[in-house]
């Protein structure tokens, strides 16, 4: 199949892509499972995501759970997937692809959006839920076609603001003299702060777990991260190590902060051994490979790699306290709502963390609120956190209710869909 067409459903009809505007619907109505049966709101979640990265592995399941717990409440659902240049369009619960797409090049952007707004269009979707990856012209055409069409358009925001993550990023290429580069990214978020001015152009709602009102002059719809309880086992503690097992999991990033873990680690003096393992690769991981080796800690800390499944879960029930993110100041972020803190809470594991945490007031028995500055994390107080929460057998128990309790992803996305809903009836009592 080449990079101009695309499978649809079983049937493996092929039909050239439609531009931006057009619509081939009759072809697109074959793969069409409906909206009948009391399902209240057609709805498809998008995001420019590699489902085959290990380094995605996140994310990826973040979109996925936010997707079936919206499927879960009885919602019609539709989730597009990307795999390499291959771009399918899913039912989330099952699995079974509706629709796919092959783009000619990684960079082709342009043509799996014009597929996923023509394919909407032609099965009656009535809101798109898109992770925010650029403002750019391609996006631009994508909300056009959607909204003169009625489809409501939501744009999530998982950082916000970004513009220090994404300067952090910008000066990683100069430092790797990857200078042409460095130009055309700093031209793209140029454009792109024009284009933020003019926000209310291009997408209905924005997303994020912040209070504020507007994002760019958007209405904001304010939710937390969540968790699929479903999708994540409650730790089975091992038995009494004679040291302090400290486990990191992330794609590790500088906001990340376990740069401070390794030099408070260099510092400890303290009788009780420390070991930390991290799980996951990321830009980071060169920096903090040759900071462990400058220290000398290379007895104490362990790069596990990437792990996923049952390997994830064994590091979890071999580990003493999880360690949150302890860098967040760096990129500018004042409140976070990490997936880590939430997924730890759920796994019943106590963690670390440094910044403030919607979701956490701080004085939690299962969390230790850390400085948020650059200094080596006191792991003194680490140790004494971790003989603390040692001696309740039901610390586990407590934190997996508590994330019952605050985290679901049906609570959250209940929150989001609710106005989506609202939007698309009053658009629907326009056109009555």
């Amino acid at each position: 199949m080449n990079g101009d067409n695309m499978m649809i459903g079983a049937n493996a009809v092929m039909i050239k892509d439609a531009p931006f505007g057009s619509v081939q619907g009759g072809a697109y109505e074959m793969s069409r499972s409906g909206t009948e049966g009391g399902r209240r709101l057609s709805v498809l979640f998008t995001s420019a995501i590699d489902f085959n990265s290990n380094s995605s592995l996140g994310i990826s399941a973040k979109v996925m759970s936010q997707a079936k717990a919206s499927e879960e409440a009885g919602h019609d659902v539709y989730i597009s997937k990307d795999y390499g240049l291959e771009t399918r369009i899913e039912r989330p619960s099952s699995g079974e692809v509706v629709a796919s797409h092959v783009r000619k090049t990684a960079g082709d952007r342009r043509s799996k959006y014009a597929f996923l707004s023509n394919w909407s269009l032609a099965n009656g979707v009535e809101a798109v839920v898109i992770r925010f990856d650029h403002l750019d012209n391609v996006f631009c055409s994508f909300s056009k076609q959607l909204r003169s069409n009625g489809v409501v358009l939501a744009v999530e925001f998982p950082t916000f603001p970004f513009e220090m993550e994404r300067d952090a990023r910008h000066k990683r290429l100069l430092e790797s003299r990857k200078y042409l580069s460095y130009v055309v990214h700093r031209a793209y978020a140029w454009l792109e702060s024009l284009r933020a001015k003019h926000a209310p152009r291009y997408f209905d709602y924005a997303i994020t777990y912040l209070d504020d009102d507007t994002i760019w002059g958007v209405p904001n719809i304010t939710y937390d991260n969540g968790i699929d309880l479903g999708a994540i086992p409650l730790r089975k503690a091992g038995a009494p190590c004679e040291a302090v097992r400290l486990l990191a999991v992330a794609k590790f990033s500088p906001h990340h902060g376990v740069d401070r873990l390794i030099r408070g680690l260099a510092e400890y003096k303290g009788a009780r051994p420390v070991l930390l393992t991290l799980v996951g690769v990321g830009a980071e991981n060169p920096s903090l490979e040759k900071l462990v080796s400058e220290l000398k800690l290379e007895d104490f800390i362990v790069f596990a790699g990437a792990a996923t499944g049952s390997k994830l879960d064994a590091f979890f029930d071999d580990a003493d306290v999880a360690v949150g993110s302890l860098g967040l100041h760096r990129i500018g972020i004042s409140l976070g709502s990490t997936m880590k803190s939430r997924e730890y809470c759920a796994r019943g594991i106590p963690f670390i963390y440094s910044f403030p945490e919607k979701g956490f007031n701080g004085d939690e028995e299962f969390t230790l609120l850390l400085p948020s500055n650059d200094d080596p994390i006191p792991i003194d107080k680490v140790v004494a956190f971790a003989n603390r929460t040692a001696t309740d057998p039901e610390t586990g128990s407590k934190m997996r209710a508590f994330a019952e309790k605050q985290f679901d992803w049906k609570v959250q996305m209940d929150k989001v869909l609710k106005v989506l809903e609202a939007e698309v009836t009053d658009k629907r009592g326009k056109k009555g």
